[in-house]
């Protein structure tokens, strides 16, 4: 089954500037963060989301300027 007949369905559709077909060992970028499959020795492939740093420090900035923390 293709997946622009199950959009086409729905009335969504494909952007082809936006599509890229990937292995899911390389991983893909979405909403800011990137998702891919490990390898782990005790569970085998695994799936990971992987949060850049920056976004990880910014929300701990913004966290701590709302509740007062800003001395932690």
């Amino acid at each position: 089954m293709e997946l622009n007949w199950i959009l086409d369905s729905t009335g969504l559709e494909l952007s082809p500037e936006k599509t890229r077909i990937t292995k899911i060992t390389h991983g893909f970028q979405f909403l800011g963060c990137r998702v891919r499959l490990k390898w782990d020795d005790r569970y085998g492939l695994t799936p990971r989301i992987e949060i850049p740093k920056t976004v990880i420090q910014d929300f701990r900035y913004r966290r701590k300027q709302a509740t007062g923390l800003a001395s932690v």
